[in-house]
Formats: C-alpha cells, sequence, structure tokens
C-alpha cells in the first residue's frame, strides 16, 4: 500500500525500494504474447487497485519458463511476457512477505555513530570497543590507531543491508540455534536511534556460508558469512601499521 512518504508490506514492514521498482516496471512493460485454453492450476490471486482496479490469476507451467494471466471477467487465459526480458516473469508473483521487506536494518556510519561494542562470548577474545570523544574515536586496548581503518569499519553500516530476513516457524533450525549462545553480541548508539541497536550473531548451521543474527525485537536474519567476518574483528585490527 502506498502510505504518504513510503510503501507499506500487510500495513507494517517498509518495502524492498528495488523490488517495488521492478514489480511497476514489470506491469508497465508486460504483454500478452497469444491467448492460452489453460486454466489456472497452483494459481496465484493478484489485485491491484488504483485508478484502474485489476483482479487476475497468475500461473506457470512446470518449468517456469512461461508466465500466464487469468482474467477473471472474461474467463480467458493468455501467456504473456516481456520482450527483451529472459527471467520468468511471474515469480515476482510469488515472493513470500519476508522477501518483499525491506532488508536495510541500519543506516549509520562513522560520523552517525556514538560509539561501538563487540562482545566475544564463546571464547577469551577480547572485547572491541571503540567511543567518540569530542574529536575522533578511541578504541580499548589499542595505543596508536589505524585512523582509516576506524572509519572503513564503522562505515560498513551505511545502509546495513542483511541477506533475508526469515520467519521461525519455516526454519525451525534458526529457531532453535537463536535460543543458544552467540558467537558475539554487537551493540551501537548513534544520533540516529534514542536506544542502542543489539545484533546477536549465531555460528553457521553445518558449514552454510551464511550465520544467523537476530535483532533486539528477536526478528531473525540470514547474513553472508565473509561479510560477516569483516565485522568480527579484534582490537588488533585496530592498530596503526608501522
Amino acid at each position: 500500500e502506498n502510505e504518504t512518504e513510503k510503501w507499506l508490506l500487510n500495513n507494517e514492514y517498509a518495502v524492498d525500494e528495488g523490488l517495488r521498482r521492478l514489480l511497476f516496471s514489470i506491469l508497465q512493460n508486460v504483454k500478452v504474447m497469444k491467448p492460452v485454453s489453460l486454466a489456472p492450476e497452483d494459481s496465484l490471486d493478484v489485485f491491484i487497485q488504483g485508478e484502474k482496479e485489476l483482479h487476475f490469476k497468475v500461473f506457470g507451467n512446470l518449468t517456469k519458463t512461461k508466465t500466464y494471466f487469468h482474467d477473471l471477467s472474461s474467463g480467458k487465459s493468455y501467456e504473456v511476457a516481456i520482450p527483451g526480458y529472459s527471467d520468468y516473469v511471474g515469480g515476482i508473483f510469488e515472493l513470500s512477505a519476508n522477501q518483499w521487506r525491506d532488508r536495510v536494518i541500519m543506516d549509520e556510519n562513522w560520523r552517525t555513530i556514538k560509539s561501538f561494542l563487540l562482545q566475544y562470548k564463546t571464547d577469551n577474545t577480547a572485547d572491541v570497543f571503540l567511543e567518540f570523544d569530542d574529536t575522533f574515536f578511541n578504541v580499548n586496548g589499542v595505543s596508536t590507531m589505524d585512523s582509516s581503518f576506524v572509519v572503513d569499519y564503522l562505515n560498513q553500516f551505511r545502509s546495513f543491508e542483511v541477506n533475508e530476513i526469515i520467519s521461525a516457524p519455516k526454519f525451525p533450525k534458526y529457531d532453535s540455534l537463536s535460543t543458544t549462545t552467540p558467537l558475539a553480541e554487537i551493540k551501537i548508539s548513534t544520533i540516529n536511534q534514542p536506544e542502542p541497536i543489539t545484533l546477536k550473531v549465531f555460528p553457521s548451521i553445518e558449514n552454510q556460508p551464511f550465520n544467523l543474527i537476530v535483532d533486539d525485537s528477536g526478528e531473525l536474519m540470514i547474513i553472508d558469512r565473509h561479510r560477516l567476518a569483516q565485522i568480527l574483528v579484534n582490537q588488533v585490527d585496530f592498530q596503526a601499521k608501522d
């Protein structure tokens, strides 16, 4: 739904802007290729309300290479496509609610962050604590600091996007994992948020290439393991190199 300042998903969540633009581009450019004598099976209902109201069903062939629209008013089905677009057009309508959500969970940088705490929970690795002191950041345990590394490190949280938001009932392994001791906990205080942003980081399951993170509201999210490795650093990484 188009609200005054942004699009909302199910009256609650911000919508992924890239997917919204893709959907609108598909709706604007999709063309009828030919009528087909196919009844809609395993179809999805689509209802569009605006200057024109549209209500139709979307379905595809078994290999997901062709998309069909079924017009409810006439009872006729049509093969549809976008000239020059090779991907399965119907795929945009098959996304889950979580996949439609905006995956940016924070938008901070070294100028908006007041303090950053990285606490390791499962070993004896020293915590990493950065705090702004009127001119620049101090880093605990670091005598001569690499200021460029500090800036680059904190700028990782600008438009910080997870790979996917997941629901506990559909992913019971991750739901169970979220109740265990995390690898680490991240707490970020910023000038933009009244409360600190808290993220718990959990180990990967069965050597999967991503990790579970959970925010302070209990939201389960997946992040690429290599991106996470750039965040799970040690005090020595902030030390200026000779």
